[in-house]
């Protein structure tokens, strides 16, 4: 059996079968493999979406390649791992770190996800997941924090 990687977005919106494989998931910043356990188990699914969070970490990158011309999946990250059962309801933050709800849910399976960085232990130890994520991201774009 082939298992596509499937993303469903929204209240009421079909299931989208990606036809094309491998599509991947580019986080830009993961949390360190350490805790990424934990994390997911403290993600509640929403109520329409039931079961439970189901992603592998660190997934073996054998024969990856740092040539960027090669296709993102092929390519060496910090992280790589495949969202195999993965239901969040939707949320932007703001320029002030606040998380908004989007009135969305994110359904994710069999998607794979690969990180450009990743946080530190002492990072999250210092900031917390949140922070830290907000401190890489305004290091990374160049933001300027009054």
């Amino acid at each position: 059996m082939l298992s596509l990687p499937s993303v469903y977005i929204g209240h009421k919106c079909a299931l989208v079968h990606v036809a094309r494989p491998p599509e991947f998931l580019l986080p830009g910043i993961c949390v360190p493999r350490s805790i990424q356990g934990e994390i997911m188990s403290s993600i509640s699914r929403p109520p329409s979406l039931p079961g439970n969070q189901t992603a592998i970490s660190n997934v073996s990158q054998s024969g990856c390649t740092n040539d960027t011309n090669a296709p993102p999946v092929s390519r060496c990250w910090p992280d790589l791992g495949v969202y195999e059962d993965v239901a969040v309801a939707g949320f932007d933050i703001d320029a002030f770190g606040r998380a908004s709800a989007t009135r969305y849910n994110l359904y994710l399976l069999h998607v794979p996800y690969l990180c450009e960085r990743q946080m530190t232990d002492d990072c999250v130890a210092a900031l917390g997941p949140l922070g830290c994520y907000l401190y890489m991201w305004v290091w990374r774009h160049g933001v300027e924090v009054a």
